[in-house]
């Protein structure tokens, strides 16, 4: 006798089926009164020979369909795809367009590289730097299947762009905001955005995607005025008022989850489209069109997987930090990234590159660099800036090369104490206040409403509800008792800088970023990665260390004499080694835990707050 029967829930036929046969994932007894094997590929073979195959053929369509990609994925790179690589081909070969949020160095570039080549059709992948188009362009010839071209800044890579010569596009999101008309009337069956973070700085790269999609401006106008509430005839106009700023942290919270309306269908065929990140801190309101016309949401998220020995040594300024530096690498050798604070610009870096040629050591900077020259070692160490926009922190992924990263000074930021009108600085500003004042209840009300207005253009006038928060601020930052505390404080520094008081934090999405490119995904599992901090502003690294812990709750810096060097560096070879070996096909791919879930419960509202246990509830 059964367990159980459950009515209408065959998923071929529709009808009553046992709870043993559903839970195997099979048909009921009327459409195969046999039991088969546990194979999917057995069970429709089955149901076909019987001419009972209905609604299970879509079952049956996926299960193919994924096995040849995965067959398609080892050919080419030597290794199966990753579970949660699985889980993404499936949403893809379903026709979904959705957020791929995953942490640094889990294989989401590999995956956008191989899925353009699968798929028929037309494939256009949008990098955040030149150096990852190179290297992605470089790993597209493994495939060989599909015509790729990638926009360098040739002559006869720009011709075959405007005569449409490719079925695999690769270029920066740069090239798109500043070449939107040669792919004007180009639609992409596939499009994949890495690192969608620099790409979601503008509203207009946000409709020039829709666009290469095959979404049509009229489309576009009604979604936005059915996502905002606007009319249509205010649509261009806000587009064209958002700017493209520099990015950085963004210390707004997430925002609350909203019920954004989600659109018919369209009668015609429209691209997938993957957006990839390890933070996604989107910079425009258009966003919400991903929602209203892909379906999906595009919010902020914190999460890494990283495998990385992260040390800080004390020095006195500077000078002594440079000095350390040199003394650092000749001890750890090639393949290394050095990082200077954003404080010390380009200029921080010629001064580093300089000094550290003078000592022997074949060093360039960042928009310098040769990646085939560091790839065989002519080039020793990199110097790039700790900023999310950077080459070497967003757009290097060399796990055979790379092996150390060295950090000159904590990676902050700084904000004006005196521009308390511009809503970009409430957050930090508030944060700042938090640690010294007695009425924090009414900070976290603040913050609380902030969350509603996360997107703030500076130079629109400040909304109503939130010049309280300004005139707060102007009165607490005024006093010098609050000044002198928030002097004292320990994870806050506050400096003089050409007359104006600053308020510096630690940056830890640059941190995080940065580092990573020390430790990656490879067929063994996730490399072994070091990361030095030389540090001299106490309250910097502590605050950074505060602002770590609300990423990755395992960052834990170790005094750099306590380390035992030789045993590490050891370990970070021993992983290149395995790399190349992979990457030779030398010996064969290996697969670890990291896998995907899911958590079934009796209720919306429970799901919501259960998810708020992992992060910020959202539909990806």
């Amino acid at each position: 006798m059964p367990l159980a029967v459950f009515r209408r829930l065959c998923p071929n036929c529709g009808g009553p089926i046992e709870a043993e046969r559903l839970e195997k994932g099979w048909a009921c007894q009327q459409c195969l009164p046999e039991l088969p094997s546990d194979s999917t590929e057995r069970l429709c073979e089955r149901l076909r020979q019987k001419g009972a195959l209905r609604d299970y053929r879509w079952v049956c369509y996926l299960h193919s369909t994924e096995e040849e990609f995965c067959r398609f994925f080892q050919q080419h790179l030597g290794f199966a795809p990753w579970s949660l690589q699985r889980l993404w081909a499936r949403r893809v070969l379903l026709g979904e367009s959705f957020a791929l949020i995953a942490p640094t160095g889990v294989g989401k570039t590999t995956f956008g590289i191989a899925m353009a080549h699968f798929l028929s059709g037309t494939a256009y992948i949008i990098l955040p730097t030149r150096l990852l188009v190179e290297q992605v362009a470089e790993r597209c010839q493994a495939f060989g299947n599909k015509k790729a071209v990638a926009y360098l800044g040739r002559t006869r890579e720009r011709r075959a762009i405007e005569s449409g010569d490719y079925e695999v596009l690769i270029t920066t999101g740069m090239f798109l905001a500043t070449n939107a008309d040669l792919l004007e009337g180009r639609h992409f069956d596939f499009v994949f955005v890495d690192d969608v973070d620099s790409l979601l700085k503008s509203g207009r790269n946000v409709d020039r995607v829709l666009k290469l999609l095959g979404f049509t401006e009229e489309e576009i106008a009604q979604a936005w005025e059915q996502s905002s509430g606007k009319g249509i005839e205010r649509v261009a106009e806000e587009t064209e008022s958002e700017e493209e700023g520099e990015a950085e942290e963004d210390w707004m919270a997430p925002t609350p989850e909203e019920e954004l309306p989600t659109m018919m269908p369209s009668p015609t065929p429209k691209g997938i489209l993957v957006v990839s990140s390890a933070t996604l801190r989107p910079r425009t309101r258009r966003v919400r069109l991903f929602r209203t016309l892909l379906g999906f949401d595009v919010s902020p998220v914190r999460l890494t997987v990283r495998n990385i020995c992260d040390a800080v040594a004390w020095v006195k300024d500077e000078r002594e930090a440079v000095q350390q530096a040199v003394k650092w690498i000749q001890r750890f050798g090639k393949g290394g990234l050095v990082f200077v604070s954003r404080e010390w610009g380009r200029e921080g870096v010629e001064r580093v590159v300089a000094a550290l040629r003078q000592a022997g050591i074949a060093a360039v900077p960042y928009d310098e660099l040769d990646l085939e020259q560091f790839r065989s070692n002519a080039v020793e160490v990199a110097v790039g800036i700790a900023i999310p926009t950077n080459a070497l922190v967003r757009g290097v992924d060399l796990p055979e090369t790379i092996r150390y990263a060295i950090f000159l000074d904590v990676p902050k930021m700084s904000f004006p104490l005196t521009e308390v009108d511009n809503p970009r600085n409430f957050v930090p500003l508030l944060l700042a206040l938090r640690e010294v004042v007695d009425d924090k209840a009414r900070i976290d009300a603040y913050l609380s409403l902030l969350r509603r207005y996360r997107i703030l253009d500076p130079q629109k006038p400040l909304p109503e509800r939130l010049r309280p928060i300004a005139d707060y601020l102007r009165q607490q930052l005024s006093n010098e008792e609050i000044l002198t505390k928030l002097e004292q404080a320990e994870t806050v520094t506050l400096h003089r800088r050409n007359g104006q008081l600053f308020v510096t934090f630690g940056d830890a999405t640059s941190y995080l970023q940065a580092s990573g490119r020390t430790s990656r995904l490879y067929a063994g599992g996730i490399s072994r990665g070091i990361s030095l901090l030389l540090a001299w502003d106490r309250k910097a690294f502590h605050s950074l260390v505060h602002r770590l812990r609300l990423f990755h709750d395992e960052v834990a810096f170790v005094p750099a004499e306590q380390v035992n060097w030789e045993e590490e560096l050891v370990k970070v070879d021993a992983d290149r080694q395995r790399v190349r070996e992979f990457q030779r096909g030398l010996v064969p791919a290996e697969q670890f835990s990291l896998r995907s879930a899911l958590v079934i419960v009796e209720s919306p509202n429970k799901a919501r707050t259960i998810a708020h246990f992992f992060g910020t509830p959202q539909q990806r």
